[in-house]
């Protein structure tokens, strides 16, 4: 991810901030029982960068060795044997190489990426066949809106990426509790926020906060699942109906977040001092945080007040609502901060980053627990026929 960036003319500083924001999000951390998983999408900046050289750079044995290497990954990550993100991957590539065809007016390129990636299938083909044979005696050979829908993304969890301790548990029973998780980090998000207050920012870095806001907003979309009204004439497009779980596409939201608060951070250290009064940019940053923090406790109160509410059994207290908005505080405090000139503002963003992540430790760990039960891997082995195999982590 960082090479990536630097492709983008980041600072360095800038790029490591956002190959960590990449790293160690919601979507990774919490699937680290699952690294046939990891592993495909840790191919990701590399084939992103492979892409970028073959359309931008100048130097004809880079491109060689990018086409080379093109290939080379993507008969890796088939190899690995997890479709689902190969597919999220191929979106992500998809977008970004018909952004830079479309803005660049360049097609050559463009062949020469869908060349290689089809070298590289053919080179996974002896992993790949067998895969197919062996779908035809899964045990989940039917194909409905029910099972298509499954572990869809409530919008109301989008919650989660403004507050952390928002929620006991999602609001859709998920019995997987990393499937329903969604969490940047409370200063990518700020950061974020900064940059689309920031007009010249924008303009100087149009081209990629485009693409990256491209991906977030479509991995919005696609992961809200059966609460998207178009959800059932998707399914009928065969990529996205061989697959469930639509809440994995916030992996497209990841990787767009963490762009943007690259970005961001790139834009703030090449700022000037800025003395005197804020500006009217930053006061709208300043309303925009407030609001995010103060209207989901607000709403938190007023459900602890309503035991009838439909959500009075998912919110958690006030108490923790209020961590969420001391932490965006904190995060708008230390953006501004560097804004101003303070540099070490700057260090204590990596820094609150780094805490803000320790929340995904409350989660409980499948690795920790034989208890957790998901219905991905079907009942749980510990638990007697008849009875639900939920564990007490979810009660």
């Amino acid at each position: 991810m960082y090479f990536f960036l630097r492709r983008w003319n980041f600072s360095r500083g800038a790029c490591m901030f956002g190959a960590y924001t990449f790293t160690f999000n919601s979507f990774m951390f919490l699937r680290l029982h699952s690294m046939h998983q990891i592993a495909t999408i840790a191919h990701l900046p590399w084939t992103m960068l492979c892409c970028d050289i073959i359309f931008r750079d100048s130097s004809r044995a880079k491109v060689q060795l990018s086409c080379i290497m093109l290939a080379v990954l993507t008969a890796s990550q088939m190899l690995l044997g997890f479709p689902q993100s190969y597919w999220m991957i191929s979106m992500i590539e998809a977008a970004y190489v018909l952004f830079l065809t479309i803005s660049q007016r360049v097609y050559f390129p463009l062949l020469k990426v869908f060349g290689f990636k089809m070298l590289g299938v053919l080179m996974a083909s002896v992993q790949l066949i067998p895969t197919l044979t062996a779908i035809s005696s899964t045990n989940r050979p039917i194909y409905n809106l029910v099972y298509q829908g499954e572990y869809s993304f409530h919008p109301i969890n989008f919650l989660q990426s403004v507050s952390p301790y928002y929620f006991n548990e999602p609001i859709v029973p998920f019995h997987c509790i990393w499937e329903g998780t969604m969490y940047t980090g409370v200063v990518a998000l700020v950061l974020c926020i900064w940059l689309l207050t920031r007009k010249e920012c924008l303009i100087r870095h149009r081209a990629i906060v485009t693409i990256a806001l491209l991906l977030t907003v479509l991995g919005m979309l696609l992961a809200l699942g059966r609460f998207l009204p178009i959800f059932p004439l998707l399914m009928s497009v065969p990529p996205f109906g061989l697959f469930r779980c639509p809440n994995r596409y916030n992996l497209l939201v990841h990787f767009g977040l963490s762009i943007l608060a690259a970005c961001a951070l790139a834009c703030l250290l090449e700022t000037k001092r800025q003395l005197g009064p804020l500006s009217k940019s930053v006061r709208i940053f300043i309303l925009i945080v407030f609001s995010m923090a103060v209207l989901p406790l607000l709403y938190s109160i007023w459900v602890s007040r309503n035991p009838q509410h439909w959500l009075s059994s998912n919110v958690n207290s006030p108490y923790m609502a209020a961590i969420g908005s001391a932490l965006l505080a904190a995060g708008a405090l230390l953006v501004i901060g560097a804004f101003k000139g303070f540099r070490w503002a700057v260090l204590h963003c990596f820094i609150t980053s780094r805490r803000s992540g320790n929340i995904l430790r409350k989660l409980p760990s499948p690795t920790k627990s034989n208890k957790i039960t998901c219905r991905c891997a079907g009942r749980d082995q510990n638990t007697p026929a008849g009875k639900t195999g939920r564990s007490r982590l979810h009660r």
